[in-house]
């Protein structure tokens, strides 16, 4: 949800970005196959996946994921309104 506000924010994003002419060979290779095979293929999550330190408690991860939710909203309402033609 923290990287989707940074994308909707302008800001750059932790997760990596695949280029466009090879998409369709990830895609082969890593979703379809999943589909295929009824079974995720053995790999390891890249960093971005894997947090540093997560919340000490339930109250304090709805908290975080409240504050990831506020920002999102604030970005996508701050884009919508600099869209020409936006009231």
């Amino acid at each position: 949800m923290e990287e989707s506000a940074n994308v909707a924010s302008g800001r750059p994003s932790t997760f990596p970005t695949i280029a466009f002419f090879f998409r369709p060979i990830v895609r082969v290779f890593v979703f379809k196959r999943t589909l295929w095979r009824n079974a995720f293929p053995k790999m390891k999550a890249i960093d971005a996946f894997v947090p540093i330190a997560g919340p000490g408690t339930p109250a304090d991860g709805r908290d975080r994921l409240h504050g990831a939710l506020t920002q999102f909203d604030h970005a996508c309402r701050h884009h919508i309104l600099q869209m020409p033609g936006a009231a």
